[in-house]
């Protein structure tokens, strides 16, 4: 299997396929990136994990978040 001259070549079900293509986008399951927290926790710098660094979800939601976050953090410094 793989990527070359506009092609991808794969393996399903023991058979191996080639396809024409121009562009290959590589979308894997993904896990949340988060060791920054702990150093923050260790310090004085108010902060709140969104995100993916929270658990993987779609845009939308961590857009969500932030704006959820950054209006606590506004509230907690009045």
């Amino acid at each position: 299997t793989g990527i070359a001259d506009g092609q991808v070549c794969y393996e399903h079900e023991g058979e191996t396929r080639v396809v024409d293509a121009d562009t290959v986008v590589n979308a894997l399951g993904s896990r949340s990136q988060n060791a920054l927290a702990g150093d923050l926790e260790a310090s004085s710098i108010p902060f709140v994990v969104i995100g993916d660094a929270k658990k993987p979800r779609s845009m939308l939601e961590a857009i969500r978040e932030a704006h959820k976050a950054v209006m606590s953090l506004t509230e907690s410094e009045s």
